[in-house]
Order: structure tokens, then sequence, then C-alpha cells
């Protein structure tokens, strides 16, 4: 009978029985780590993501790298002087070389496009540092990021273009990043501003608070006492006689209607009880008085504004804010007023049109302000004003440009005919037809330019009417400096990265 452990293959006498074992199982490397898989290594997901590690260990490194290199040229001075040989360390603790051991960093690629790609993202990595502290919103990384890429792309052009120009490549990250951060710097400031102009409260939106703050004044019993009303009738009517809107005889003057209406008005109610709606109603008709007119009226009406508005102030504080919301909402109306009127008087100014008509609704505005015949408008409304009224530099150069636009005989000949004229004895009848065609087009391009600038003036103070003075917007400091500080992660990573590849 055979032995049953016949059919095993056993090892022969005197053998080692793990031999066959370590033919099936190799053994292990002993004393090392196994390698680290490396990604391929000319993809563009490997070069970016290559990048953006080699990026934040640089500029993580930095410090350390930095003081590592003061270190050997401390070295370099004592070796010199005393024949020495000492070294810095080649790996310095918490350099970036060292901080990128073990990372799955790929081998730089052949191709120029994974290479750009790389090149970009390690300014991006280097921005990601910094920005991770620094920046309080969402918004402002994302600035930082998108500085720092622009950056990237222009350091890695310029390393395209000068390869191994170290001033070359610093000069196109600067560039780069400058740029792509001042078009984020302007897009972000315009939406603020726009968003801060947006809450700006409207002229109805105005008349409605202002009317919930008599109602909450009412709701609380505020009421001028009899007296009071009276007093206050006999002071307008003072302001009338003084004005000569009364005649010795006690009669009121036909020549102003609109105020001998508001005063006849606070005559019915003199020694009466007056409630807050009553008061609002009062006002209203004040108001209408000064803004719909103009000359010696508007003066009479709006001193006997001015006048009830020093009576209503001190009865509660909710009619003082409704006085500050209602003379906000006339402000702005009247604004308003003028840009209607402009727009419908624009066909008067065959030439410059809109432009014109704005500039002169807005000056007979104007020097009414400075005689003191208006009154009532804050600094930055009347500087708003003046501005619309007349110009900046550059829309008076615009206008002067406009005047070239061909909209008459007169503009034609100016703007076609002289140049066609100049170009035809310098070259031919060819030439003067571009020099006419590129005149002409100046002008319009000019005048539509002035039109823009004068509407957008007009715009601005009626924003700051309505809303009490100028609109501020957020400050766009903080966003300069992520901008900046992921301008200068970026760099700082690239030369960290550098030092230590040397």
């Amino acid at each position: 009978m055979a032995n049953i452990f016949d059919q095993f293959d056993t090892p022969p006498r005197g053998a080692n029985p793990f031999d066959r074992f370590d033919e099936v199982h190799p053994p292990m490397a002993v004393g090392r780590p196994p390698p680290v898989q490396q990604p391929e290594s000319g993809s563009y997901g490997s070069q970016i993501f290559s990048g953006l590690l080699e990026g934040a260990t640089g500029a993580l490194g930095f410090p350390v790298d930095a003081a590592n290199a003061a270190i050997g040229l401390g070295m370099r001075g004592v070796n010199a002087a005393f024949g020495t040989d000492f070294q810095p360390s080649a790996e310095p603790l918490g350099g970036s070389a060292g901080l990128r051991r073990g990372l799955a960093i790929s081998p730089p690629s052949e191709d120029v496009g994974p290479q750009m790609a790389r090149r970009a993202s390690q300014s991006v990595g280097g921005a990601l540092v910094p920005l991770s502290t620094t920046a309080r919103t969402a918004g402002q990384a994302a600035a930082g990021i998108g500085a720092a890429f622009g950056g990237g792309l222009g350091g890695a052009t310029a390393q395209q273009l000068f390869p191994d120009n170290m001033g070359a490549e610093i000069a196109g990250e600067l560039l780069g990043g400058l740029g792509t951060g001042a078009a984020i710097g302007g897009i972000a400031d315009r939406y603020a501003r726009r968003a801060a102009e947006r809450a700006v409260p409207t002229v109805d939106e105005l008349r409605a608070r202002a009317s919930a703050q008599y109602d909450a004044a009412e709701a609380r019993g505020v009421v001028a006492g009899p007296q009071d009303t009276q007093a206050l009738a006999g002071r307008v009517r003072q302001i009338a006689r003084d004005n000569e809107l009364i005649t010795p005889t006690g009669r009121v003057s036909g020549a102003y209607p609109r105020a001998s209406e508001a005063m006849g008005l606070l005559d019915d109610y003199s020694g009466h009880p007056m409630n807050p709606t009553q008061m609002q109603v009062i006002r209203d008709t004040l108001a209408d008085a000064r803004n719909a007119t103009d000359g010696k009226e508007r003066r009479i009406a709006s001193k006997m504004l001015d006048e009830f508005d020093r009576f209503t102030d001190p009865l509660a504080p909710e009619l003082k804010t409704a006085r500050s919301l209602s003379q906000r909402a006339i402000k702005g109306r009247q604004l308003e007023t003028l840009r209607e009127v402009a727009e419908s008087r624009a066909g008067q100014y065959s030439v410059s049109g809109t432009e014109n008509a704005i500039r002169n609704e807005y000056d007979k505005l104007n020097q009414r302000i400075i005689r003191g015949d208006e009154g009532g408008w804050t600094p930055s409304q009347r500087a708003a004003i003046a501005r619309t009224a007349e110009g900046t530099v550059a829309s008076r150069a615009a206008r002067r440009v406009g005047k070239l636009a061909p909209k008459g005989v007169v503009s034609l000949g100016v703007g076609g005919g002289v140049p066609y004229m100049i170009g035809s004895s310098i070259g031919g009848p060819g030439l003067g037809a571009a020099f006419s065609a590129a005149t002409m087009g100046s002008g319009i391009i000019g005048n539509a330019a002035a039109t823009q600038m004068r509407s957008r003036y007009a715009e601005l103070a009626e924003l700051a009417a309505r809303n009490g003075g100028k609109v501020m917007t957020p400050s766009m400091k903080d966003l300069q400096r992520r901008i900046f500080e992921a301008i200068l992660g970026g760099q700082t990573a690239i030369q960290s990265n550098r030092q230590s590849m040397q």
C-alpha cells in the first residue's frame, strides 16, 4: 500500500522546507517603504495637480528656504575668510524640498500646453497659502485666485518665449497678475457700485415711508393745538407780506397762485387742531408750490415750506423723519422732472440733442442754487448738480469732438467737407474720402460718449437727491490687498521652488 503522503510534493531530506514558499511568495523588501505611485506625467490633470502641490509647498517652505539661503551666504563669507568648507543644508527641515518629499508629483511634461498649465497652477497653489488665512469672503478668495492664475499664465508665456530668463518670467507674472487683478477689481467695483445704487429708494418708496411716519405719529395721538396753528399761520402771512404777496390793503396778489393757495390752506387751519395727516397734506401743497414755480414765487414757497418744517419738527420725532424722507422725495422728483423736460426738448438741439438739453436744464438749476434762490441741497448734491451742468474735462472734450458728427449742414461741412478737401489736396480723392469718414466717425463716437457721460452725471445727481447725499460704495481695499497677496504668494512659491531645486 502506497504511503498516503506520497501524493504531496515534499522537499527532499535536508532541504529548506520554505524554499518553495519563497518561489510562490517572493520576499518583501525590508528597510524602505514601497515607492509612491506616480501619476501619468503627460496629462493636463497630473500637471495641474503637480503644479498646485509645488506652488503650495513652495509658499509654505519659503521662510525656511529664505533663512537657509541667508545662512548659505554667511557660510560662503566664512569659507572665503578662513578657508573652511561649510555648506548649508541641501534639504532643510520645513523647506519646500522636504515638504514635497513623498507627494505624488509628476515629472514635467515635454508638451507646451501641459507645461503652461503646470506653471500657472504653481502660481495658484502659492496664492492659496496666504488667501487661506486672509480672505474674508469667497469673493475675495476667488479674486485672488483669478489674479494668481493670470500671473501664472503671464509667467508661463514669458517662460516659453524667453527660456531660462528669470527677469522676463517675473515681469510676465507681474503683468499678467496685475492685469487680471485690475480687471477683476474693476468688475467687482462696478458690481458693488450698482448694488449700492439699486438700494437707493425711489421717489414713490420715499413718499410711502414718509406717509408711514405720519401714520405712526397720528397713532400716538400727536396733534398741533389751536394756538400753535394760529401762530404758524401768522408767521406764514408775514412771509407773504415781506415778499409783497399780500398788498397793504390785505388783498392776496393773484400773481403767485400756487403760493397763495398754500397760504390760504394754512389760514383755514389757523386756530384749529391739526393732526399729522393734515400736516402731510399741507406740506405736500407747499412742496408742489415750490417745485412747480420759478423765480420769485419759488422763493416765497420755499420760505413758507421751511417755516412749516420748523413748526412740525418739535412735535414728534416721526414728523422730523417724515420731513427728511419727503425732502429727499421732492428733490429726487425735481431732478427726474429735469431729465423728462430735457428729453422732450432734445429735438430742439439738432447737433448735440439730449446731451445739450440735459446740460441746459441743469445749468438753470445750478444758477438758482448759486444765487441762493434754491435751497435745501446738501454739498454732495450741489456738487453732483454742478458736474452735470458744467461737465468734466473728459465730457467737454468728447462734446467738442462730437460737433464733427454729420447732423446738419454746418457740421457736415466742417466734419466731412473740410477733411475731404485736405485729404484730396494731399493724396487725391481716395485719401480725402478716408479723412472725411474718419473725422465724421470720430464726431459720431464723441457725441455718443458725451451724451452717455452727461446722462450718467444726471443719473448720479438723481441718486444723490433720493439718497440724501452721495451714494457710498463698499471699499475695495480689502479686495485689492487679497489680489496683491495672491500675486506675491504665487511669485514667492516659484522662487522658493526654483531655489530648492538648484
